[in-house]
């Protein structure tokens, strides 16, 4: 398996949870939670569960080899849902090529 798959797995993962965590906390505030306002409770324990979605992953996507985190480079470089840029070529930490076997 190559470096490149095994992160855009890790992504995909991550990408499918934090956006069905958003269709949930958004069908919740519109649908049962539409009379309590913004400062709800539901709204404040959405926005905390996604934050540690967000840790999660940062922990998560990481290079095999280094084990330093990549999810600043695999998440924000030209952010594509489900896919990874092209741009990154190999793991700034250690030079890992990402198109080289794991």
């Amino acid at each position: 398996m190559k470096l490149r798959a095994y992160l855009l797995k890790r992504k995909i993962i991550f990408d499918s949870l934090a956006f069905v965590w958003i269709g949930f906390a958004i069908a919740y505030f519109f649908i049962i939670d539409e009379y309590q306002g913004l400062y709800s409770f539901s709204t404040i324990v959405s926005v905390a569960l996604f934050c540690g979605l967000l840790i999660i992953a940062w922990h998560w996507i990481k290079c095999p080899k280094c084990k330093n985190s990549l999810f600043q480079f695999v998440m924000m470089e030209n952010y594509m849902p489900f896919a990874i840029s092209k741009k990154l070529k190999y793991c700034p930490y250690c030079s890992k090529g990402l198109d080289e076997e794991i």
